[in-house]
C-alpha cells in the first residue's frame, strides 16, 4: 500500500514550501516526467480510474487516515486474468468498476509536467511538483507518497504545514462542477 498526501491549487495562486534541505532546490535532484492521462469521474463514486497507454486503471482506495488516503497497486480493469485477487466477488465487483466507467464515466484529460525528488528515507518517500493542464486552464499540484503513512505525514507537517489536502477525483469534480 501507497500512502498519499495531495494538493492542487490554481495557477495564480503562490505556495509556499517549507524546505527541509537545500537538496530540495537543487533541480539536478528531480526527475522530469510528462504524462497525459484521461480520467473517469463517476457521478455516485470517488473511483480513481483513469486511461492511461490505452489501459483504463483503477487504484483502489485501501484505507484511509486523517489527511492521506493509502492506494493499493493500480488494476487493469480490461485484463480480468491479471486480477490480484480472482475470488468471485472481486471480479464481479472490478468487473461492475469497468461497466460504470464505460456506460457513466465522464472523461477529463489531465496533461501533467511533473518533477519528483526522492527522499533519503527508508522506506522510500517522494515529493512530486506538477504543473496541470485541464480543460485548457492550468493548476499546480504538490503530492508526498510512500508506504510510511508515519514518514509520508512527518514530511507533509514540515514542508506544507496546515494546507487543506485533496484527492484527484475530488479535485476534478469540482472543476467540472459533478
Amino acid at each position: 500500500m501507497k500512502w498519499e498526501i495531495r494538493y492542487f491549487w490554481p495557477e495564480e495562486q503562490i505556495i509556499s514550501l517549507h524546505l527541509l534541505d537545500d537538496s530540495l532546490l537543487d533541480i539536478a535532484n528531480y526527475q522530469q516526467k510528462h504524462k497525459e492521462d484521461y480520467y473517469y469521474l463517476l457521478p455516485d463514486c470517488t473511483y480513481n480510474i483513469k486511461r492511461r497507454r490505452d489501459e483504463i486503471l483503477y487504484k483502489p482506495i485501501l484505507q484511509q487516515a486523517a489527511n492521506a488516503i493509502g492506494y493499493g497497486t493500480k488494476i487493469n480493469l480490461e485484463a480480468e486474468d491479471d486480477y490480484p485477487v480472482q475470488q468471485p466477488a472481486t471480479v464481479l465487483k472490478l468487473q461492475d468498476i469497468l461497466r460504470k466507467t464505460r456506460e457513466k464515466g465522464i472523461e477529463v484529460c489531465v496533461k501533467k509536467e511533473s518533477f519528483t525528488y526522492k527522499f533519503a528515507t527508508n522506506p522510500g518517500v517522494k515529493l512530486e511538483l506538477a504543473r496541470l493542464e485541464v480543460k485548457n486552464t492550468v493548476y499546480f499540484s504538490v503530492c508526498i507518497e510512500g508506504k510510511s503513512l508515519y514518514l509520508v505525514e512527518k514530511i507533509n507537517e514540515h514542508l506544507l504545514k496546515k494546507q487543506v489536502s485533496c484527492d484527484y477525483v475530488t479535485f476534478l469534480k469540482s472543476i467540472i462542477k459533478l
